[in-house]
Order: structure tokens, then C-alpha cells, then sequence
């Protein structure tokens, strides 16, 4: 059980500098241990407990003898890091700040083992499904359409389970088309098995899954690239990778695709248009 945060008063502002703070939290839980009743008292305003029961768990603002549940805060909507607030980062469960200490988190949250402000009955966030936004993220063989590596069909034919339709294999609108499996050695090539059934493999090529990059680059979304501070630094590397952008609070050397880019999502475009390569073209729809 924690004590995380109180209401704003003068005790408040004691409690929440950083060389205080640590005391102010082993005091409150002494408090707790003795008054029980999920921490509430007339000395403890604001806890969160994170183990015992589930029924137990979760932020909880006290008045007097009286606790009432504080959820977290509605988090917004992200599919990149680039979607979310400075001390934010992009998870399944939306964007949710990182911590060090309570007092950084908002009203119905704490800071959790994992840096991440949470309430203790939120599910453990992953980052979300990494979605491409230039055909060079998808290997030789694959284009990028609306965040997602798609097989070409201009010079071979789509697999079974899929149709060729304004040059990219996408999958069939009858789902007979699709292969029972239990694992993935089951599918044919370019596809992979998702519950139980054998589907397009969309994901981004990662040619640097274990950051197997050469000294002095690191790997970002996927690829190795090189730090910079000036496009000259860039074009001397490589004169295709030859603008210096921030790229996840860092600067990159990046395709000039990437700093002229129009979309990532079809989302980003006009009605009836996709997000193909970055950029915004007439939807398959439409042609």
C-alpha cells in the first residue's frame, strides 16, 4: 500500500519536494497499517494500493472516514510516440506519462515499477504494434499502404489468400479464403498464423531486432542509423540519408521520404485517398 499524493494545502507542497517526500510516504503508511480500511483516515487524503486482493486495489481519495475510487485520467489516443505529450510515451493503453517519483503522476494514478504512472487495476501497457510509413521499412519485395507492409503484384501473383487490387496483395473479402493453422510453419510464405487462421504478414521488416548495428549507430524503428547535428554530417555518410532530423528525441540521419513525408496513415489524407510510401495517392477504392 502507498501513500501517494495529498490534497493542496501547505502540507501538500512539503510533501511533494523530493527530499521530504520519501519520509511523508513512509509516514502515511504507518498511518495506514494502523486505521486500516483501504488507507482511509482523517490524516491520509489520497492512496493507491497495489497488492492484496483486486478487490483491494486502486487509487482511492479519503475524506474523513469516507474513500471513493479515483480512476486514472483519460489518456489520449496514439498510434507513434510523436502523438503524445513532452514526458509521455505511446502504449496499448494510450499515452501515459513516465515518473520517478509520485508527486509526478496525475490524480487516480501512481508511479509504478515500471516508471509509468498507472492505476493499480490498469492492465501492464506494451508499446503499440510498430506500423510502417516508407516502403524501405518493408523489405524489397513488400510497399507500405496505410501502416502496413504489403506485397506487391506487379511482377508476381498474390498468394491464395490474398488478391491483387491497384498493385498490392491484400486480403480476401470471403473469408473462405482463409487457411486454418496452428502454427505458423503452416502458412505459406509472406503470411503467418493468428488465431488459428493464416493471414497476411503486414509487420514491418526489423533489420535490427537486437540492435546489431555498427559502432557509433543505433537502431531506430527498425534501422541503424547515425546521429547527427548537421545535414553535412549526413551527406558525407551517405548522400541518400542526407538530412538531420529528430527522430524519438534524438538526431538521425533520415531519407529525404521521411522529412517531406505526408502521412503515415490513410487517415492523414483526403477522402479516397491511402497513405502509400508516405505519401498521400488515389485509394484503390477509387480506382
Amino acid at each position: 500500500m502507498e501513500l501517494v499524493d495529498f490534497q493542496a494545502d501547505p502540507v501538500t507542497e512539503y510533501a511533494r519536494s523530493p527530499g521530504v517526500e520519501p519520509l511523508m510516504k513512509r509516514f502515511g503508511i504507518l498511518i495506514i497499517a494502523l486505521f486500516g480500511l483501504a488507507g482511509c483516515n482523517n490524516d491520509s487524503r489520497y492512496v493507491c494500493i497495489s497488492d492484496g486482493p483486486l478487490s483491494d486495489r486502486g487509487c482511492f481519495l479519503c475524506q474523513g472516514d469516507e474513500c471513493h475510487p479515483q480512476p486514472a485520467p483519460q489518456r489520449a489516443l496514439c498510434v507513434v510516440a510523436a502523438d503524445c505529450a513532452v514526458g509521455e510515451i505511446c502504449t496499448t493503453l494510450g499515452c501515459v506519462g513516465e515518473c520517478t517519483q509520485e508527486y509526478e503522476c496525475p490524480l487516480g494514478t501512481t508511479c509504478a515499477d515500471n516508471g509509468l504512472c498507472l492505476n493499480p487495476l490498469d492492465e501492464e501497457p506494451d508499446p503499440p504494434p510498430f506500423r510502417c510509413q516508407f516502403n524501405f521499412e518493408c523489405g524489397d519485395e513488400r510497399i507500405c499502404i496505410d501502416g502496413e507492409c504489403l506485397l506487391t503484384c506487379v511482377d508476381a501473383p498474390c498468394p491464395d489468400t490474398q488478391e491483387c487490387v491497384a498493385g498490392a496483395c491484400r486480403p480476401c473479402t470471403d473469408e473462405t479464403c482463409l487457411t486454418s493453422c496452428a502454427q505458423d510453419t503452416e502458412c505459406a510464405d509472406h503470411e503467418y498464423c493468428s488465431s488459428f487462421q493464416c493471414i497476411p504478414d503486414t509487420r514491418p521488416e526489423q533489420f535490427c531486432p537486437e540492435n546489431d548495428c555498427q559502432p557509433g549507430r543505433v537502431c531506430v524503428r527498425g534501422q541503424c542509423r547515425s546521429p547527427c547535428e548537421t545535414n553535412d554530417e549526413c551527406a558525407r555518410i551517405d548522400a541518400t540519408i542526407r538530412f538531420c532530423e529528430p527522430v524519438e528525441e534524438q538526431n538521425l540521419c533520415v531519407r529525404s521520404s521521411e522529412v517531406l513525408a505526408e502521412c503515415q496513415l490513410n487517415i492523414d489524407c483526403g477522402f479516397g485517398e491511402e497513405c502509400v510510401d508516405g505519401a498521400c495517392a488515389v485509394g484503390s477504392e477509387s480506382s
